[in-house]
């Protein structure tokens, strides 16, 4: 009986648990057939909400189209077809935001994945605030402190070729000294050493009581400026690899126009104090304290340099810190093959680069590209920006004041523009299409000042003035997404590694040396009405500088170093001089 009743118990159990398994299984089945329903009732509301949003857009578009269409009709202004016209340029412009949206996305995310290397790169892009508020506001010191006779000696057009001529030649000296410095000391130290001298040079210029401490001033601003013009595209250039080497770089070129700016708002904000071109050039002393502060909190180095000087660990972790893991190892095994090629004192070096072949081709195009900038005539642009405003019935100093600020954000666009689509169209396409468009901008400003001084008056005329306007817009547009961008940029990246601080301070010693000579050479004339042959001289040599490009500049689009090392060891043929 024992046996009987154990047995019955088992059974009894064993159809227990049967019942629950199958409980279970049967619950566990609802449940993942209610999950998966659940889920893809989630899945159809996410695929639902973007089209609903598309409809909407389209209806709304369609709408907006019928009423455009019905008030065109009633005022009888527009045709179906310039209103088909606008419609199809809004929607490339449409495309072409999507498009770069998504090109930048990887950028984007490459520096969210990776955020030491975004303030690296912030940090080191600080000079060009420095850069840009100093370029920015000289010329409108220039306009407060004629007034102030007991500082000023010198006639006017004496003082300003002074001041220029010292802060060109200051610049030279600068570019020159800045690859040993960056060579011994290291890239860190140069650029504190770069602020460091801008904060002595600001400090002197807004306090000084005469004029041979304003040329001083001048003298300290323009060696950190050669200092800063070589060492920041070079530092921002090692640390990036190829898919992300322009638009890291170009962050320079974008605090550049960001300093620019402020610049010009401060001016106007500053107007009416007192003394007020001392607070405006005081308030410049802020942009390099405020890179010493962050250099020496975070700290920031060239990994390159490091191995130079022997120290492998840090450099290492410098690179672990910088980019993910496989692209940090790809970097360390093209760091040490630099190092072990051998490691000499910077007079050797510079002695060996000039005797290879490659850095002479590549440092041909990086003085062509410098030349085409200095041709382009963005000083002169900027000169007789007031005269095309006044030709256009522009008199109120309100406006003739703000005028700075305008083109100061049409230049910071540009720069921002830059930075977008550098890395997705290519430098050589850029270069091309910005010296186009700069040819002829002096070719239409000529035929302008011709038209309008027929009568040897330059009359009020609407017409003409609002063309000028618009020819400058294109002219600052033009410069800054194309040719005075890249231009650092292309010579921080086609250099061999071991010669690019060689090749960086030849090319800027050339730039700032042209930049000096066309200064005092080539001067355009006080009455913008004389003016129309300065702008057909400037056009010529844009175009020279256009074909100098296109024949000797070759394309560095996502290439890396290694790849256009071997670029530079053969001879550039354009088209259609390259069907071989």
């Amino acid at each position: 009986m024992r046996r009987s009743r154990s047995r019955s118990t088992r059974s009894r159990d064993r159809d227990l648990s049967d019942r629950r398994i199958a409980i279970g299984g049967a619950m566990r089945r609802s449940r993942s057939r209610s999950t998966r329903s659940r889920d893809r009732d989630l899945s159809d509301r996410r695929m639902a909400l973007p089209i609903a949003i598309d409809a909407l857009r389209l209806a709304a578009r369609c709408v907006d189209h019928d009423r455009r269409i019905a008030i065109a009709r009633r005022s009888k202004r527009r045709s179906r077809s310039e209103l088909w016209v606008a419609g199809s340029i809004g929607a490339l412009a449409l495309d072409l935001a999507r498009w770069l949206r998504s090109r930048l996305k990887s950028f984007l995310l490459y520096l969210w994945t990776t955020p030491y290397l975004l303030k690296f790169a912030l940090i080191v892009g600080m000079a060009g605030l420095t850069c840009g508020y100093d370029s920015g506001v000289l010329p409108q010191v220039f306009l407060l402190v004629e007034d102030e006779s007991k500082l000023i000696k010198l006639k006017e057009t004496e003082f300003q070729n002074t001041l220029l001529s010292v802060g060109l030649g200051s610049a030279i000296l600068g570019s020159s000294g800045g690859p040993w410095v960056a060579e011994t000391l290291g890239r860190k130290i140069s650029i504190i050493c770069a602020d460091i001298l801008f904060v002595i040079g600001l400090a002197m210029f807004s306090m000084a009581p005469a004029t041979e401490m304003l040329v001083l001033g001048r003298v300290c601003v323009g060696i950190g400026m050669g200092l800063l013009t070589v060492m920041t595209p070079q530092l921002l250039g090692e640390i990036s690899t190829a898919p992300i080497r322009g638009s890291l770089t170009s962050l320079n070129g974008l605090f550049f126009g960001l300093g620019y700016l402020s610049s010009s708002i401060f001016s106007v904000l500053l107007l009416k104090f007192p003394n007020a071109w001392r607070y405006t050039v005081g308030v410049g002393l802020v942009f390099p304290f405020m890179q010493i502060f962050f250099i020496l909190k975070i700290g920031v180095e060239s990994p390159i340099w490091l191995l130079q000087q022997g120290r492998t660990l840090e450099a290492e972790e410098l690179t672990d810190k910088l980019h993910p893991r496989e692209i940090a190892d790809e970097l360390k095994k093209y760091f040490k093959r630099i190092t072990e090629s051998g490691v000499c004192t910077f007079p050797r070096k510079a002695k060996l680069a000039m005797s290879q072949e490659p850095f002479l081709r590549a440092l041909r195009a990086g003085l062509t590209v410098q030349a085409a900038q200095n041709f382009s005539g963005f000083k002169m642009m900027l000169k007789y920006l007031p005269d095309v405003l006044h030709l256009s019935g522009m008199r109120s100093s309100v406006i003739l004041s703000q005028v700075s600020i305008i083109s100061s954000s049409v230049i910071c666009f540009g720069f921002l523009c830059t930075f977008m689509v550098i890395d997705r169209i290519g430098r050589r396409v850029l270069f091309i299409c910005s010296l186009i468009l700069i040819s002829l901008v002096h070719l239409g400003m000529g035929s302008i000042i011709n038209t309008s001084s027929k009568n040897d008056q330059m009359e009020e005329n609407g017409f003409l003035g609002f063309a000028g306007a618009l020819l400058y817009t294109v002219f600052f547009f033009s410069y800054t997404i194309g040719i005075g961008t890249l231009t650092p940029i292309y010579n921080a990246e086609i250099y061999e590694t071991k010669f690019s601080l060689v090749g960086m301070g030849t090319s800027f010693i050339f730039s700032w040396t042209l930049a000096l000579i066309m200064g005092n050479i080539f001067v355009p004339p006080d009455s913008f009405s004389k003016a129309s042959g300065t702008f057909y001289l400037s056009c010529g040599l844009s175009l020279l500088g256009l074909i100098a490009v296109y024949t000797l500049v070759p394309e560095t689009l996502q290439k890396t170093p290694e790849q256009i090392l071997e670029i530079m060891k053969e001879k550039f043929y354009p088209w259609p001089f390259n069907s071989r």
